[in-house]
């Protein structure tokens, strides 16, 4: 894979409460990648709405494990192992959060020029369970002429 690539992460939440609707969030973004000690490291950036700075995410990717590293504007460090849950502190402008999160799926799919990811977890947030999610990430080469946005 090339070094530029273009990142898709695509979430979606279902509340907890029945009445609630579902919430989708997707940010596209070019991005770095580079294979370290037998993992995928993708590095982007993506803005958050009605702030200037940006928010840098480092992804590292192997076949058992995915975490997200988000730095500047929102700090956390979220990690997803199948069967595993993991806390961690989420800090924004507004506030902390204690987040814990447990993967019920991870598959991670490698292609040439592309890799895809699929996450079903659990979400809590100060321990009160809030949200099923999904979460896909696809990373692909710039310069590909195969790539797809995913949904």
């Amino acid at each position: 894979m090339d070094r530029d690539v273009l990142v898709t992460v695509s979430g979606l939440l279902f509340m907890a409460d029945e009445e609630a609707e579902r919430q989708d969030i997707e940010v596209i973004a070019p991005g770095q990648y580079y294979w370290k000690n037998g993992k995928h490291y993708i590095t982007y950036d993506e803005m958050a709405e009605n702030f200037t700075e940006p928010v840098h995410n480092l992804l590292k990717i192997s076949p058992e494990t995915v975490s997200i590293r988000k730095k500047g504007l929102i700090e956390t460090e979220l990690t997803f192992t199948k069967g595993k849950e993991n806390v961690s502190h989420y800090s924004t402008p507004f506030g902390n959060l204690v987040l814990g999160i447990r993967a019920n799926e991870l598959e991670v799919m490698e292609e040439k020029g592309g890799i895809h990811v699929n996450v079903e977890y659990a979400l809590e947030i100060n321990y009160e369970h809030i949200s099923d999610c999904s979460i896909k990430i696809h990373v692909q080469d710039k310069e590909s002429k195969d790539f797809t946005l995913i949904s």
